[in-house]
């Protein structure tokens, strides 16, 4: 409500120069004075003229007093006139604590004779507690809250300033979290911390949690302050946050190949050397990491990400073997092509040989890009480079579990591909070089289903965002959608990892954003990592964190896993 006050000037209160004498109307030159909106340390005023006038305008102070002997007008803020309204914005200087959370304001006109007709002044009660972003995902907050530091892609090319936490900025000095609390539909949520800020000093980040199985969609968020609410504001619930976060007890950045049998997640570090080399089991309800034994020699790896438990036996990627130094009749030449295999009921290694040759010609610098399974049939895509040619080649070969066949399918575009299995349709999301400034190249995708009846491609629909492109994202079929995660956004002197987390529904041929209406919320091991479906959970980690523009080997890996929260 408005409080109107007029105040006469102090005499100890020296001036230089006395103001226009006010003159106020019999009949008052404003109407219907209103206050359209009151946002954190910001309002919007309105008003209609009761005449016409040249000149109208408002007046602004942080005292009331300045405006009763005011000479300069240095808090004059312009208006807009739209729709036979005059509209103000009112702002308290950001980085200036408020005193008594009000502001002070009045109205003028100027009048034909030189002289200004003023208002009464005004006072009026100012937010200083706020939910910037109002799309809140599941999970604790410190967990969905950006490093201060982040550096990655977003709208508009904004970068590092976005969060999914239910974060509250305050103006205030309280830093002590149990002087408050803060409701979901009057359902109590926990506080997770009281952060400070570098800039202002005078705003904390009071940061909560919001529980796993709260229900998504709008809800009604109350925050209080020793027992008295402050702040009563529309939130929206939405999927893509970080529930969990367990350490792995990895701490190097080995090759590594993932894969899930009974429900538990394996993780094989293949070292230099194989005392390098570490295998462990992972339980996702008991968070149980176990050390599981390796054999004592050299174990023949492709460098993806990915293995496959078929039938109790775990098929590692392709991988090619040549022998180093000058050849000779002592260190004769040969190129093989071989798939690791691990049966895991009887922790046996072994290895099966697709191709061993001596003929130069035959080798065909196997480097495979990509595997998927449909049934017995484990296809990876391969990248050829040849050693008598400079002829590359990108081809989807096939390997037979049951009957150790290894052949060629059918011949691709030599992109980068990311490919996933939803209702036995096999998706794939190829990437390519976009534009190049300066030194810094960004990515192009087109997203597609592989008929590998008729060996063809058909375009589906990809996401329309300008700084959607990306490069060796993830791509995981859940539950009856597609989800596409991270990647890298740009290569080259300015590198950034992609912050992309997108949903696709094949029902509707239709992208969306997983969060709210931002397409770019993956803040955590966005690429060289997993993100896979455990019993029926989707589960994200292991990968390369990127806070910092650098190249490739300033990234951090992050050796943490986290489940996601996907309705």
């Amino acid at each position: 409500m408005l409080s109107s006050f007029l105040f006469s000037c102090k005499k100890s209160r020296q001036e230089p120069e006395q103001p226009p004498t006010p003159k106020e109307s019999e009949v008052s030159f404003y109407k219907d004075l209103k206050i359209d909106s009151i946002q954190m340390l910001s309002v919007v005023v309105s008003f209609q003229l009761t005449k016409p006038a040249k000149i109208v305008g408002i007046l602004t102070s942080l005292d009331s007093l300045s405006l009763v002997n005011r000479v300069e007008d240095y808090m004059k803020r312009d208006l807009v006139f739209r729709d036979n309204r005059y509209y103000g914005k009112i702002e308290w200087p950001y980085n200036l604590p408020p005193t008594n959370d009000n502001f002070w304001f009045r109205l003028y006109m100027n009048n034909e004779d030189g002289t200004r007709t003023y208002s009464p002044v005004f006072r009026q009660a100012i937010a200083t507690y706020q939910i910037k972003n109002v799309n809140i995902v599941n999970g604790k907050g410190s967990f969905n809250k950006h490093p201060k530091d982040f550096f990655m892609n977003y709208e508009g090319v904004a970068i590092g300033t976005y969060d999914n936490s239910l974060m509250v900025e305050a103006v205030t000095s309280d830093v002590n979290s149990q002087n408050y609390k803060g409701t979901l539909n009057d359902v109590n949520v926990s506080i997770n911390k009281v952060d400070l800020m570098v800039y202002p000093a005078s705003h904390k980040q009071v940061v909560f949690d919001v529980p796993d199985d709260y229900p998504l969609g709008q809800a009604i968020f109350k925050l209080y302050h020793l027992n008295k609410l402050v702040l009563t504001q529309q939130v929206n619930i939405v999927n893509g946050g970080l529930l969990t976060k367990d350490q792995h007890v990895l701490n190097s950045s080995a090759w590594q190949s993932i894969f899930v049998h009974n429900n538990e997640l394996y993780t094989f570090f293949n070292g230099f050397i194989p005392s390098e080399s570490k295998f462990y089991k992972w339980n996702t309800d008991t968070k149980t990491l176990s050390t599981l034994s390796i054999p004592n020699f050299t174990l023949h790896i492709g460098n993806i990400d990915r293995a496959f438990s078929l039938n109790g036996i775990v098929y590692f990627p392709p991988a090619n073997i040549r022998p180093w130094g000058i050849f000779s009749q002592y260190n004769p030449y040969y190129y093989k092509e071989v798939i690791t295999t691990y049966e895991l009921a009887t922790n046996t290694w072994s290895e099966i040989e697709l191709l061993n040759t001596k003929d130069i010609n035959l080798d065909r610098g196997l480097d495979v890009l990509e595997s998927f399974v449909i049934g017995d049939n484990i296809y990876s895509i391969i990248r050829e480079t040849p050693q008598n040619t400079n002829i590359v080649r990108c081809v989807l070969k096939v390997f037979n579990v049951k009957d150790k066949s290894w052949k060629e399918y059918m011949e691709l575009p030599n992109k980068l591909y990311k490919a996933t299995v939803l209702d036995g349709k096999v998706y794939v999301l190829t990437s390519g070089y976009d534009v190049q400034e300066g030194a810094t190249d960004t990515f192009k995708n087109e997203f597609m289903i592989l008929d590998l009846q008729s060996k063809s491609f058909s375009k589906k629909s990809w996401i329309s965002n300008k700084n959607a492109g990306t490069q060796k994202p993830y791509l995981t079929a859940f539950g009856n959608k597609i989800y596409v995660y991270g990647g890298q956004y740009s290569s080259g002197y300015s590198s950034l990892y992609s912050s992309l987390f997108a949903v696709y529904d094949p029902s509707i041929d239709k992208w969306s954003p997983v969060s709210g209406y931002s397409y770019f919320t993956a803040w955590v091991s966005q690429t060289n990592g997993f993100m896979l479906p455990i019993n029926n959970k989707l589960y994200i980690g292991l990968g390369l964190d990127r806070y910092t523009n650098g190249n490739i080997y300033g990234s951090v890996r992050n050796f943490t896993i986290s489940q996601l929260s996907i309705k």
